[in-house]
């Protein structure tokens, strides 16, 4: 799915864009792509869990940039999505064996907006790729779904990762926020992106 058909939808559907909430890999294309949409740097909140990333993100002048991991509420400070990964992970996506990752700051989305004072009501494009996190992030922060008119989130038709992200259930939690999914683009590996809409 391209950015051009996510802007067709925003239009389509008459939704101006205040913010955008990026947690993930940021990339020069994606930082473009918000450009061209008029969302002013300022506007962007970028949210890296990769210690290497974040650091290269800062050293470029990238405003906004956070290196934490965003994530149901743990009972210790060590998470990953890649920690969950089980047999038939590793049967069909083999590089989540290469790196555990560990940053001694998890939070839920909830507390990360608070704690750094955004107003939630100012970011909403969301924009998530956190391997397979996403239903537990979305879940531990319901109350900020109402502020988010679209979410282009990782998902995945079916359990590659234990506790991923399953697009049925994701559907189910979105539609009672009145988020639709509305286009699916799904790789090799069973990898979806999918985009949801406020109807």
């Amino acid at each position: 799915m391209s950015f051009n058909s996510i802007k067709k939808y925003l239009r389509e559907n008459n939704i101006d864009v205040r913010g955008v909430l990026h947690v993930g890999s940021k990339s020069d294309s994606i930082q473009s792509t918000y450009n061209s949409i008029n969302v002013h740097e300022n506007n962007v909140i970028w949210i890296e869990s990769d210690l290497d990333k974040a650091a290269r993100n800062l050293a470029s002048g990238l405003k906004n940039c956070f290196t934490t991991i965003i994530d149901e509420k743990p009972t210790h400070n060590y998470v990953s999505s890649h920690h969950y990964c089980y047999d038939q992970c590793c049967k069909e996506t083999p590089q989540l064996l290469l790196e555990e990752l560990e940053i001694t700051k998890t939070q839920t989305l909830a507390e990360f907006m608070a704690n750094n004072n955004f107003d939630p009501a100012e970011f909403n494009i969301w924009n998530f790729d956190t391997m397979g996190s996403e239903l537990r992030i979305f879940k531990s922060s319901p109350q900020l779904l109402q502020f988010a008119d679209a979410i282009y989130t990782g998902v995945n038709s079916t359990e590659i990762t234990k506790k991923s992200t399953v697009k049925s259930e994701l559907d189910t939690l979105l539609r009672a926020h009145g988020l639709c999914r509305v286009e699916t683009i799904k790789n090799e590996d069973n990898w979806c992106m999918a985009l949801y809409i406020r109807l």
